[in-house]
């Protein structure tokens, strides 16, 4: 389970470079839902800050990403310390400036299961529309990135439990065959 999980950070931050390259932001991250669905977890992200921020918790209801997961409407933040619903305690944790942002919420078969975030727009003050409809589109592949993943990690389970199965049906019917002879 922590290979796959090694795996999907490792396709997650892959897309995160993308992000900073194509958006040209300073940093991004891909925030999940935790398995009770009461957190966001900084799953992946790059950036002068990103190995802090990576792994940090949050509850579901804090921050614009919060917003963002709960609502499902992306948001473009021009000043986020003019927004009351910014987190600025997670920018003093981990020492970083946040002067803009851009969040998509990620889904999967109609599900919102986490928020995808650019932070610090580098050749102009904020993030446009025009940036948005890109932002969407790297969503899209996170969100497929993570339902991969998952499905991965069942069919991995599925098919340890299978062979626990059989090899329990094997033993059994070894026995018996040794019996019978």
């Amino acid at each position: 389970m922590v290979g796959e999980g090694a795996k999907l950070d490792e396709v997650l931050t892959r897309i995160l470079h993308a992000v900073c390259t194509v958006m040209s932001c300073e940093a991004a991250s891909v925030l999940l839902l935790d398995s009770r669905k009461r957190n966001l977890i900084f799953q992946a992200a790059i950036g002068q800050k990103g190995a802090k921020i990576k792994g940090i918790t949050l509850p579901r209801n804090i921050g614009i990403a919060g917003a963002v997961l709960e609502n499902g409407s992306a948001i473009i933040c021009e000043d986020p310390t003019e927004d009351p619903r910014f987190c600025e305690a997670l920018d003093n944790t981990i020492g970083f400036i946040t002067r803009s942002i851009i969040y998509v919420p990620l889904i999967i078969d109609n599900e919102r299961v986490g928020v995808l975030e650019g932070v610090n727009k580098i050749s102009k003050k904020t993030f446009s529309d025009n940036d948005l409809q890109v932002f969407i589109s790297f969503a899209d592949i996170s969100a497929a990135a993570v339902h991969n993943a998952k499905a991965n990690e069942l069919l991995i389970r599925k098919n340890k439990a299978l062979q626990r199965k059989l090899d329990e049906y094997l033993k059994t019917s070894s026995k018996n065959s040794k019996i019978t002879h």
